[in-house]
This record gives C-alpha cells, sequence and structure tokens, in this order.
C-alpha cells in the first residue's frame, strides 16, 4: 500500500515538474519570440539549411538560439536570396518573414535627359555592381551610347546581376518605344531619327511646354541647312552635366559637335523622356530660328537674328 502510494505521488509529482518547465519553458519562449527586435531592410541567404539564415542575422547583430532554430522549422524553414524584412519589428516577425521569403527588391531610377555613361556609372556605386560588366551587357543590344533606354523608375530583384539589369531595362523599353512606333505609325528607322531629336530637345527645353518649340527649332534649321549650333548637344555621355565652354566647343572634334557639324549629331545626346519624344513627332507649327534663356529661366524665341540679338542684350542688361 505505502509503494504504490509513493510510486504514485512520484510520479505525480514529476508530471507536476514537467508541466511546470513546460509552462516556465514556454512563457519564457513567448516572451522571447515576442520581443521587439531592430530588423535590417534586407538579409541575404545562401541556399542551404535555415541555419545559414540564422547566421546571416548573427553578422547583422541579430543575436538568435535554439528557439529561434526550432521556431523557424516549425514555419518551413528560411528561404535563400535577398529576403526583404521590412515590417518585422519583433522576433516571431523576423522569422516568419525568413519563412516568407519575399524577395527584395531594389528601385532604379532614370532621369529623363540622362545619358546612359553617368546612369550606369550612379547604378554601379549606388548598388554596388561592375561597371565595365553593365557596359558590356549594354552594348550586346546596341551600338548608341544613347536614347535605347526609357526614363522610368524600375523595380528589379536585389540579386539580379549586371546582364539581368540590363537585359530587363532594354525588354521594358522596347515595348514602351515599340508603343510610340505604333502610335504614330512610322518606322523604326524614322522614329530612330525622332529620338535623337528628342534627345537634343530634352538638353534644350526649360520646360515640358517649352518642348515643342525647342523641335520647331531644331526642324526649321534643319529644313534650311543651318548649324543647331545648341550647348545641349555636348552634354553628351560623361559631359551630361558640364558646363559648355568657349574652349570645348573649339576641341570637341565629335558629332555632337552641331557648332562645327551641320545636322543631327550621329547619335542620340541622351536618353529623352516621353514629352520630348512626343514633341519631337508633333513638333509646333512655327518659324522660330532662334531661342534665348531669359532671367525667369524660360526662353524667348525667335525667327530673326535682329530680334535674337535684341533679346541677348536684354538678358545681358538684367544680368548687370
Amino acid at each position: 500500500m505505502n509503494f504504490k502510494y509513493l510510486l504514485l505521488k512520484s510520479i505525480l509529482y514529476t508530471i507536476i515538474i514537467a508541466l511546470s518547465s513546460l509552462i516556465i519553458g514556454g512563457g519564457y519562449a513567448y516572451f522571447y519570440l515576442t520581443e521587439s527586435v531592430t530588423a535590417p531592410e534586407s538579409v541575404k541567404i545562401e541556399k542551404g539549411s535555415s541555419q545559414n539564415a540564422l547566421d546571416a542575422l548573427n553578422k547583422l547583430s541579430v543575436q538568435t538560439n535554439i528557439i529561434d532554430k526550432i521556431t523557424l522549422s516549425l514555419l518551413g524553414g528560411a528561404k535563400s536570396g535577398n529576403i526583404s524584412l521590412d515590417g518585422a519589428k519583433t522576433r516571431i516577425g523576423l522569422l516568419k518573414a525568413l519563412a516568407k521569403g519575399k524577395q527584395k527588391n531594389m528601385t532604379v531610377t532614370l532621369i529623363p535627359g540622362e545619358t546612359t555613361e553617368v546612369f550606369l556609372r550612379n547604378l554601379s556605386k549606388k548598388e554596388e555592381l561592375n561597371l565595365e560588366k553593365l557596359k558590356a551587357a549594354y552594348y550586346t543590344h546596341t551600338s548608341a551610347p544613347d536614347g535605347m533606354l526609357y526614363p522610368e523608375s524600375y523595380s528589379l530583384m536585389l540579386d539580379s546581376n549586371e546582364t539581368k539589369i540590363v537585359d530587363e531595362l532594354f525588354a521594358f523599353s522596347k515595348k514602351k518605344f515599340e508603343a510610340l512606333q505604333k502610335e504614330y505609325g512610322i518606322t523604326s528607322e524614322e522614329f530612330e531619327k525622332k529620338i535623337i531629336v528628342a534627345s537634343v530637345v530634352e538638353k534644350e527645353a526649360a520646360s515640358k511646354e517649352e518642348m515643342p518649340l525647342v523641335a520647331s527649332v531644331v526642324y526649321n534649321r534643319l529644313k534650311i541647312n543651318m548649324p543647331l549650333q545648341m550647348d545641349g548637344t555636348l552634354n553628351y555621355g560623361i559631359y551630361s552635366h558640364q558646363k559648355v565652354t568657349p574652349r570645348r566647343i573649339r576641341e570637341d572634334d565629335s558629332s555632337y559637335n552641331t557648332y562645327k557639324n551641320r545636322g543631327l549629331p550621329k547619335y542620340p545626346v541622351c536618353n529623352p523622356s516621353k514629352e520630348a519624344i512626343n514633341a519631337a513627332l508633333r513638333p509646333a507649327s512655327t518659324d522660330f530660328l532662334y531661342f534665348m534663356r531669359n532671367k525667369e529661366g524660360k526662353h524667348n524665341f525667335s525667327n530673326s537674328y535682329t530680334e535674337h540679338k535684341s533679346n541677348i542684350n536684354d538678358v545681358k542688361k538684367s544680368n548687370r
């Protein structure tokens, strides 16, 4: 009788200890998993076990232990790649993000009027990409230094390599350009020439509203074989944001120098916006041959050199 009583008491005691440990352990795990964490925006996880994910967190100063490992396993394990952790404010939220595996994207923005050279340089610096690989990938698609990419904000996979990034930029741009070409009902050859005009307009116009007027000046000068003589055409490539000086005009022997050469440059000066392309395709109907930036930052347009000189003198007077 005493033996059975002692055995029952021992079993009951063991059960109580086990339940107490379970309750205490469960409570600890609950508070541990719901504690606040400062998570990075994303984490790069190599393929393999979930331990790779925990190791990656440890390197980012988010310490983990066996509870994280067990919980992550119960959630189905971690995905690989550049995983977005945006919005994860608790440890359990962090582990769920690892298990969900939502890929973190990067935003790549090509500003209207920017040259491809400057764009690729900025992209390589911002996303730590190889500039020469970006350029090599670009020139597998075209021989034109500019005018082949559509200005836009692109959302790309964070772990995309240089070739994939450039391929996506070209794929998107091709669709946009083909849609415009179809809309205006012109051939590919005609559209390419319009892109060159659009790039000049983009560099010269002070606003979107001025673009059709600037385009009319370009066409009017071309019609009478008058040199364009526009500074903006010399803001090509690496010179995108450099002031055009008299010395530069004298020394630049490229086709972009419209002071030395008649007609359009051989290639677009930049990657023009849709508004500039529309202006090149539908210019204003004017007889303007000149334009001069005034003190308000806009342009005064004129059809005679006498009037143009008067506009120049007005600007000089206002600057005194």
